[in-house]
């Protein structure tokens, strides 16, 4: 029998946006401005039944940056508390970066014997965890207890890797104080000087403001619209069912582009090379929308009629809006326009 019975991904509903447990979590953690994350949904519960109510978890999915984000609205910390084992190891470390990015202050606390929070709890006790939680490390501390572990005696090649790994958390850090203390902790800890660690961290910057360059052009980008050239880019023969959508009812310039290279390309066959080499800025984003995984939706015309239908409503909307705006000013035909797009909005 399965332990749990996690439902997909769809257009109306998006794991990654969503906590298990928040509604219910929410006054304890606006209250103490911290909460406790764990893995899955009977980790929450028995954590809520021995009276840690500041506790929730993702859906069957990694913490997400949507989900931090919900989470920074009302908590200034909060505590991952994953398996111990390899793979709940480097979730956890993942999920901390992902919280430092979003502003949050992570703490990682393993359990031993490989317990879950609640087999842990029901065995333990509350005061128990407890320790364990007032024990637990913030990420840079408990990355140096990691390889520390592993290697009593670090080489200098071997030093060289260790403060990539490491640095890679400090320059998520947004906090300057945060970061300063982090930056101190390695240099104690393996005898690199500061002012070291500082001019890997400008180095690092360059690359930083190009990532941040390409993420501020993705967010511009409504999901929808990435998730349709995502399935075109993958699937260009698609484009023939979507002869009554044109690039003028796509709201970024990305978008249009794209979607108009796809329909009017001659051949489909290299279109991804044509398009990158074309299209040099976009040439990123493009490779990136084409390697990702496919969560959801899936690309079948089912899919492409409804994401379809979704473009043409936010043009429709923005166009009625738009004439709403100079209602007193509309000729018959702007007039008849607004009338008829209102019919449309209230189906």
């Amino acid at each position: 029998m399965t332990k749990y019975l996690n439902s997909p991904e769809n257009m109306l509903f998006s794991k990654r946006k969503v906590l298990y447990g928040l509604y219910e979590s929410l006054p304890s953690i606006r209250k103490l401005k911290k909460a406790i994350i764990v893995e899955g949904y009977m980790d929450v519960l028995m954590m809520h039944q021995y009276g840690m109510t500041i506790t929730v978890s993702p859906l069957g999915t990694s913490l997400t940056h949507d989900q931090c984000n919900i989470l920074k609205r009302y908590s200034d910390e909060a505590w991952l508390i994953f398996d111990p084992d390899e793979a709940g190891i480097k979730a956890a470390i993942k999920a901390a970066d992902t919280m430092v990015e979003s502003g949050l202050y992570p703490k990682i606390v393993l359990l031993p014997d490989n317990k879950d929070p609640d087999e842990f709890i029901k065995e333990n006790g509350i005061e128990s965890m407890t320790k364990l939680i007032e024990n637990a490390k913030d990420l840079i501390d408990f990355k140096i207890d990691l390889i520390k572990k592993k290697k009593k005696q670090i080489s200098p090649n071997e030093k060289s890797s260790v403060i990539t790994y490491l640095m890679e958390s400090v320059e998520k850090q947004k906090d300057e104080i945060i970061k300063n203390e982090w930056v101190k902790k390695i240099s104690q800890n393996f005898s690199i000087p500061e002012n070291t660690l500082f001019k890997y961290k400008s180095k690092q910057k360059e690359k930083s403001d190009e990532e941040n360059a390409f993420d501020e052009l993705t967010e511009k980008i409504p999901n929808i619209e990435k998730d349709l050239i995502k399935i075109l880019l993958k699937k260009p023969e698609i484009v023939e069912y979507l002869k009554d959508l044109q690039s003028k009812h796509f709201s970024s310039n990305f978008a249009k582009i794209i979607f108009s290279e796809i329909v009017n390309s001659a051949s489909k066959e290299n279109l991804l090379n044509q398009l990158t080499d074309k299209y040099p800025d976009y040439s990123k984003l493009i490779m990136s929308l084409y390697i990702q995984e496919d969560h959801s939706p899936s690309g079948n015309l089912k899919d492409i009629e409804q994401i379809k239908q979704l473009i043409l409503m936010a043009y429709n909307k923005k166009e009625w809006q738009n004439l709403k705006k100079r209602i007193a000013d509309l000729t018959k035909e702007e007039l008849d326009r607004f009338n008829e797009l209102s019919k449309i909005i209230k189906k």
